[in-house]
Formats: structure tokens, sequence, C-alpha cells
């Protein structure tokens, strides 16, 4: 329990302190993404953002035909700067607590890059399930440990990008993320997600590797990164578009 509590505090921690703009350039790539597939859901009168932060993305995604978004976080001064935006904001800490909204009350849930945070996955996709509408439609995003980039990297000894340190506070490397719990392959999250009674519809490549500028390097980094994107199983980032099944 101790544990938990830990965890929970340092994520709020540390994504409320992060600035509102230079936290969105890294997210634009996968929002602009997610944008994208949003448009073409025919059903989408109401709309979850999780893990909203301060309602950059969620502004962003209202613009997409939704009707109503509603933005969660366990952060109550990000809750704040989303309700500023206009948006309607309740605080849910999604690790192993239950979703204050009633059973079937969303035609979309959004849970861009916060599964990667949780201990209890099992407990977030069940209620995922229970808060989406009979057909309802989950778009997660979460890193992808089997990247490209992360493949060189273990072939040069080096952890791989955004993977969980060795403890919750220490890092000698700068890429390593101590605020991640889970990170694995495509297969792993399809195989998961199917057997919590979702349907895998699509799977895309995402990335925000282009928000890194300046140099030859990043330069042919950029290049790579745009051919491994178009196939997931290669690609910095994961999206998947589910349905709930029956």
């Amino acid at each position: 329990m101790a544990e938990f509590s830990s965890h929970l505090q340092t994520n709020i921690k540390t994504f409320s302190e992060r600035h509102e703009a230079d936290e969105f350039q890294w997210q634009k790539l996968r929002v602009e993404k997610i944008c994208s597939i949003l448009r073409k859901i025919p059903q989408k009168a109401i709309v979850a953002d999780l893990g909203c932060m301060s309602g950059m993305a969620s502004a962003w995604y209202a613009a997409c035909g939704v009707q109503t978004l509603h933005g969660f976080d366990v952060s109550e001064a990000s809750l704040d700067r989303l309700r500023a935006k206009g948006f309607e904001g309740h605080p849910w800490n999604v690790d192993g607590e239950r979703c204050p909204m009633p059973d079937g009350t969303y035609d979309v849930v959004i849970a861009g890059e916060i599964i990667e945070h949780v201990v209890n996955t099992d407990a977030f996709a069940q209620e995922l399930y229970r808060i989406l509408k009979p057909n309802g439609v989950l778009i997660l995003s979460t890193p992808n440990l089997a990247s490209w980039y992360n493949r060189i990297r273990l072939l040069r000894g080096l952890p791989p990008r955004s993977y969980p340190g060795v403890s919750s506070s220490l890092r000698k490397d700068a890429l390593i993320d101590n605020n991640h719990i889970r990170v694995n392959v495509l297969s792993e999250w399809i195989y998961f997600l199917e057997s919590h009674r979702f349907r895998v519809k699509e799977v895309y490549g995402t990335s925000h590797l282009a928000a890194v500028q300046g140099g030859w390097r990043n330069r042919i980094i950029h290049w790579i990164d745009g051919l491994a994107s178009k196939k997931p199983s290669l690609a910095v980032g994961l999206i998947l578009k589910v349905s709930k099944a029956p």
C-alpha cells in the first residue's frame, strides 16, 4: 500500500510541475494522430480524456466533432487549468480506484500515455470497459519497448528509452523514466486488451523524436524515425484503437 501511495504522489508531483507548452511539444505528433482517428469515429457525442493534464490535448480532441469532453487527472492543479479552458474535469486515480462515472457513459475514451504509469493495469482495463458504451471505442497510446531506437540502444548496452528504472528515484541514464511501471511490446498489449474483452481494430505507430531539434545526427534520426513509424512494431510509440466487445 505504501508503494502505491509513493508512486501516486510521485506522478502527481511530476506532472503538476511540467510546463504546459513544453510538454505539449513532445505530445503534438501523437495528439495529431489521435485526432485523425477520432474524426473518423461516427459516434463521439461524449468523450473522456484520461491523464488530461492541463487540457491542451483535450482542446484538440474537442475540436474533432466532440459534443462533450470530460477530463480526468490525479492532479487538482492540472484539473484547475483544464477547467479554466472550459472543460469539465474530474479527479480519478486510475490505479485501482473506481471511475466516478456510471456504467456506459462514454462513446470514446482516450488514454494517452497513461497505462505505462499504472501498477494495477487489470483493474484499469476493467474500468475502461465499464465506462464505455456498448461498441464504444478506446484509443490507447503507450511507448513501444521494441522500437527501432530501443533495439539500437540495447545493442549498445544501454537501457531502452522510456523504460522503468531500477528504482523510483535513481537513474544513471537520462532516457530512463522513473515514473513508468509497464512498458512492453505491441503483441503483449494486444493480448492484454483482448483478454479484457476489447477488440483491436487498428494499430498505428507514432513518435515524439521530431521534437528533438538540431544537428545532422538528429536529422538522420528523424528520417529513420519517419520510416519506422509507418510500421507500428518498430515505432517509438504505439496507438491502439479498440472497441468494447459485447
